[in-house]
C-alpha cells in the first residue's frame, strides 16, 4: 500500500445567525485576501478552509474533494421562494452561486489549484464519503496530495446546530505529518468487519454506526462528526486508531491510522 499521511486538520463553526460581515474579517485576517459576491456558504467554505496549516503554500496539482449533506440551504430556499411565491426570476449571481460545487471553484482559484475537484453530496457521511474517494485517488497514484472537506450550514454538534466547514489535508510526503493510513478496508457487513482484529486499536465510530458495534468492541468512542477525531489526532491521544463509519445501508469502511508519529 502506498504510504498516505495526514498533514492537518481544521474547523470553523459558527452560529446560524453570526453576520457574514464578521466572518468575512476573520477570513481576511487568516487567508490575507477578500473575497466579493460570495455566498454564505461558499464563506463558511474558505473559512474552515484558511485555517488549515500553511494552506497558502499547497501545491498547485493538489486534488480538491468536498462533501456536504445539505448543500447551500439558504440560497436556494430563497431563489425557489423567487420562483414560486412571487413569480420571479432568480438573480443570476444567486442562481450561480447557490450551486453547491461553486465553493469548488472559489477554493480552486484562491489557490492556484490546478487538478481534480470534486463535490460529493451525501445523506450518511458526506465528508467520508469525500475522505474515501481522495484516498481512492491516492492509493492508484492520481496525484501525491489532496484537500478533503465538508461544508453545511446545518451541522449537529453538542452545543446545537451550527454551520461551518471542517478539512484534512492528505499528502505522501512523510515530512511534519500528524498521521499515517495504515490501511482501509469496506465491508458489506458487520459480521465481516469483525472478522478483523482490532485488539490494541482506539475505536472511534460515527453516530450511525454505534449501535451496531457496542456489542462487538468495549470503551469504543462514537462521534457525531468526524471533526470530533481531529483534536484526537493534534494531540496524539492514541498510538492506533480504527475509524469506523457507514458508507451506506449495506457499506461499512475501516480506516487505520497510526498517528503515533
Amino acid at each position: 500500500m502506498r504510504n498516505i499521511y495526514i498533514q492537518s486538520t481544521s474547523l470553523f463553526l459558527s452560529d446560524n445567525n453570526t453576520p457574514q460581515s464578521d466572518m468575512k474579517e476573520e477570513l481576511k485576517s487568516t487567508s490575507g485576501q477578500s473575497f466579493r459576491r460570495i455566498n454564505r456558504y461558499i464563506l463558511l467554505g474558505l473559512a474552515g478552509l484558511f485555517r488549515l496549516a500553511n494552506i497558502s503554500k499547497t501545491n498547485k496539482l493538489t486534488s480538491l474533494y468536498v462533501g456536504t449533506k445539505k448543500g447551500c440551504v439558504q440560497d436556494t430556499t430563497e431563489i425557489l421562494h423567487q420562483m414560486y411565491k412571487e413569480k420571479l426570476l432568480p438573480m443570476p449571481f444567486a442562481f450561480i452561486a447557490a450551486s453547491a460545487n461553486m465553493a469548488n471553484y472559489h477554493i480552486a482559484n484562491t489557490l492556484g489549484l490546478q487538478s481534480g475537484s470534486y463535490t460529493i453530496s451525501h445523506e450518511y457521511s458526506p465528508f467520508e464519503m469525500a475522505f474515501k474517494m481522495s484516498l481512492s485517488d491516492l492509493l492508484e497514484f492520481k496525484g501525491d496530495s489532496s484537500i478533503v472537506g465538508c461544508i453545511d450550514e446545518e451541522i449537529s454538534t453538542d452545543d446545537g446546530v451550527k454551520n461551518g466547514s471542517y478539512w484534512i489535508k492528505l499528502t505522501t510526503d512523510s515530512q511534519a505529518t500528524i498521521g499515517k493510513i495504515i490501511s482501509y478496508q469496506e465491508f458489506s457487513t458487520f459480521d465481516e468487519l469483525f472478522k478483523t482484529d482490532l485488539s490494541d486499536m482506539s475505536v472511534i465510530v460515527n453516530d450511525s454506526t454505534k449501535e451496531s458495534i457496542e456489542s462487538f468492541v468495549n470503551g469504543y468512542t462514537n462521534y457525531k462528526n468526524i471533526f470530533d477525531i481531529f483534536e484526537t489526532l493534534e494531540k496524539q491521544e492514541y498510538k492506533t486508531i480504527a475509524l469506523i463509519f457507514r458508507l451506506s445501508r449495506s457499506k461499512i469502511s475501516l480506516c487505520v491510522i497510526d498517528s503515533s508519529r
